[in-house]
């Protein structure tokens, strides 16, 4: 579990500093103050792929799923060359000069950190760096190198790269050594209101497991007459759909008809089950969900992440969110949640942190906080 986190020149953070993360952590702050790019940090420091997150990090909120469970062959992956764009976007005004540096205290004694960096070296540099790896030495010989950027990750005493390589105005190239194990990872977006094939499939681990309860406690806030739920395979899509057998009835109701609340309580619940010992990343929390269930949720959230070992970042707009929260964990006995508020602070991104006194004031006088 996360225990620190600092962000150095990433996106619109020019020095971020969290301290005293729990086990449930809220962010909130106005638009532009750098909340979903957080998660994004968070998603690259757990170690998720370049391919699933580089081409992609300017379209985080379009990612249906991201559970990602590194394995540990090298691997080699050609990408479009517009990602170069992409990457040039992850330099905190655009400055290449600079060093991305993400880091942070895992526990109590192990240190993780990732630095991206762009290295201005020529095909027979490279070739160097990538000595051990001599099926590429004939690749690169017989291509222009244009840039890298390297990834560089160190987790205790582990390190381990990946190679980002313009190769020409057409081609770019990842080249990764060993890729870490640094548990699982799942990302759910601000506007994700329909369950894919792989989550429901996730849906099926949690049946393997004998751990469907977690979905059906969620889901009973919505709908009490939910007894379980049913993976039925339609013709008609060409894919699995999840069915809810309600009780005092025969028949069985396809999730996607009951509003957006059910899915995006299934979608979390689900994504929440298959997380364990890893983190949960949500973005705007409330999105979908009526603010008279947001208590029940948070102490059922609280509740299973405690048991799964799984630690959770949300971001949220919502005042009554913030409010539920800190109620819900105030009743709990245990309040093993933390809240931070984004703003600009004389020109910078800076984290405001609220302990469980603060935040209680800030909620009784009614204070801003969003």
């Amino acid at each position: 579990m996360y225990n620190s986190l600092r962000i150095r020149n990433f996106r619109g953070f020019h020095d971020l500093v969290l301290d005293d993360l729990a086990r449930i952590n809220l962010f909130a702050g106005k638009n532009n103050t750098g909340k979903t790019a957080l998660l994004e940090a968070l998603l690259l420091l757990q170690g998720v792929s370049p391919e699933e997150v580089i081409a992609s990090l300017r379209q985080v909120e379009r990612q249906r799923r991201w559970v990602e469970r590194p394995g540990t062959e090298r691997i080699r992956t050609w990408l479009p060359a517009e990602v170069e764009e992409e990457i040039l976007l992850l330099f905190h005004q655009r400055d290449l000069e600079q060093v991305i540096e993400i880091t942070s205290q895992v526990g109590e004694s192990v240190r993780r950190s990732l630095k991206i960096a762009l290295k201005k070296w020529s095909a027979k540099e490279l070739r160097k760096e990538l000595s051990d790896l001599f099926i590429y030495e004939d690749l690169l010989r017989r291509r222009p190198i244009d840039r890298v950027f390297l990834f560089d990750y160190q987790d205790g005493d582990r390190n381990y790269k990946i190679f980002y390589v313009i190769v020409s105005k057409k081609d770019s190239l990842i080249i990764s050594d060993e890729l870490p194990a640094f548990g699982a990872s799942s990302y759910r977006g601000a506007r994700d209101f329909f369950l894919t094939p792989e989550i429901i499939g996730d849906y099926g681990n949690l049946e393997k497991t004998g751990e469907t309860e977690i979905v059906l406690q969620l889901l009973k806030f919505v709908e009490p007459r939910i007894e379980r739920l049913v993976t039925i395979y339609d013709d008609r899509r060409n894919e699995p759909m999840l069915y809810g057998a309600l009780r005092d009835t025969q028949y069985r109701v396809p999730l996607h008809v009951m509003g957006d609340g059910m899915i995006r309580l299934v979608d979390l619940a689900i994504r929440l089950g298959n997380a364990r010992n890893g983190i949960l990343l949500i973005d705007e929390f409330e999105n979908g969900l009526h603010w008279s269930i947001l208590p029940t949720v948070w102490e059922a959230l609280g509740e299973t992440a405690r048991r799964l070992n799984v630690q959770v970042f949300a971001t949220t707009h919502s005042y009554e969110c913030i409010k539920s929260a800190h109620e819900a964990f105030s009743k709990s006995g245990l309040y093993d949640f933390r809240f931070y508020r984004l703003e600009y602070v004389a020109g910078e991104i800076q984290a405001i942190a609220y302990d469980r006194e603060t935040l209680g004031i800030a909620l009784e006088e009614e204070w801003e906080v969003r």
